[in-house]
């Protein structure tokens, strides 16, 4: 029967037995395919492991290059600016400071003091005290008005890090609409681009001279109409010991707020599970008229940061810089300070590395390292000279 069917199909007959002897792979068979197949399994797990380590690493130097161009970028720009008084910047200029605490770290604009430093001379103690710096940093401070400013608090900068001061005019300014009668008359503004409010502490400028004061009033400035008064015995802080100027301003003056910028190594919530950055402080009043500082954190994976300060220190004062010292070996007279050498070392922020990190590395000549960890480093420098007159 299944021979005549196999004729008339025209297909090959199966013989007695045949789907008896059909059968699946032998062991071996099985044994030599999984073989394979985990051999494809690891080479497939190594090229992701190994993808994912290059992405993770190529992230992260891509990270640290950011962050210090961002760094270098933030402090090598207000580093320039330093002593910035508009005009009078270029000649040596008489700042007269009317406030009632002058020589206030945050408001001491004067010659010799646009631009500050404090070494790290401590014991690398965690955290930090604020006598671990040289000059010592500043911590609550109560001016003469009985408000108090607090600059900073023990851990809030990282241990063997440098910290940079910059006094400086903003670069946004207003003009007098009309000249000052007197000494003591209310300046004539007609515009406000800058945003000057009740309350700032600002500076008024031309090519022969500048006063410092804080505005008392109006209420509002939005619209720059109204005359800008700064008189004594308002409750702003820390208020104007007096209202004269040191000469009488003409419509080629200017008035800028007058900013204060401190740059440290901190970090975020000054816990040690957040990375290192690059942080700065700066001077602002509240809506209350009262001094503070406010806090910004600039570049993460900063993680050291030195400064050497060119000194001219021949007789000819040729400004260019004869030596780099530390703040803490800078002479006195911070106006012979001509140009500044900047360093920082910027780290990833997580472990990209299988190797070890046992180099050592020159941060603005000071040679730090090595952490003997598996993060990926590296260090910008540069030398910024300053433009104004010191």
């Amino acid at each position: 029967m299944s021979a005549r069917r196999a004729q008339k199909t025209g297909k090959p007959a199966l013989r007695a037995g045949a789907l008896g002897r059909i059968a699946g792979l032998s062991i071996v068979e099985m044994m030599v395919a999984l073989t394979i197949g985990l051999i494809l399994l690891a080479a497939l797990t190594r090229l992701f492991v190994t993808s994912r380590s290059t992405y993770t690493l190529e992230e992260g130097l891509a990270r640290v290059q950011e962050s210090g161009r961002f760094a270098m970028e933030f402090l090598a720009q207000d580093i320039r600016m330093a002593g910035y008084i508009g005009c009078a910047s270029a000649m040596p200029t008489t700042v007269q400071n009317n406030l009632k605490d002058p020589t206030a770290y945050g408001s001491n604009i004067a010659p010799g003091q646009y631009l500050r430093g404090h070494t790290y001379t401590g014991s690398g103690t965690t955290p930090s005290a604020l006598t671990d710096w040289t000059p010592e940093l500043p911590g609550v401070v109560t001016l003469t008005d009985g408000n108090s400013v607090t600059y900073f608090s023990a851990g809030d900068v990282e241990p063997y890090t440098d910290v940079l001061v910059v006094r400086r005019g903003s670069e946004t300014s207003v003009h007098l609409g009309g000249p000052m009668p007197i000494t003591s008359a209310d300046l004539d503004i007609d515009s406000n681009p800058g945003g000057l409010a009740k309350g700032d502490i600002v500076m008024i400028s031309d090519c022969s001279g500048a006063d410092v004061f804080q505005i008392t009033g109006p209420d509002s400035l939005e619209n720059g109409t109204g005359n800008m008064t700064h008189n004594t015995g308002v409750a702003v802080s820390p208020g104007n010991s007096s209202q004269s100027f040191s000469k009488i301003y003409d419509t080629d003056a200017q008035i800028m707020k007058l900013t204060t910028r401190i740059y440290y190594i901190g970090r975020r919530s000054n816990s040690t599970s957040n990375p290192p950055a690059l942080f700065r402080r700066e001077q602002a009043v509240t809506d209350t008229g009262k001094t503070t500082m406010t806090t910004q954190e600039l570049a993460e994976g900063v993680e050291r940061m030195k400064f050497s300060y060119g000194e001219d220190t021949d007789t000819t004062s040729d400004n260019v810089p004869d030596i780099y010292r530390s703040s803490a070996s800078v002479v006195s007279d911070w106006s012979r300070i001509t140009s500044v050498r900047m360093g920082i070392l910027v780290a990833t922020t997580s472990t990209v590395e299988q190797v070890t990190d046992t180099r050592t590395y020159d941060i603005a000549g000071n040679s730090v390292g090595p952490f003997n960890d598996n993060k990926r480093r590296r260090a910008f420098n540069s030398v910024i000279q300053l433009r104004n007159h010191f």
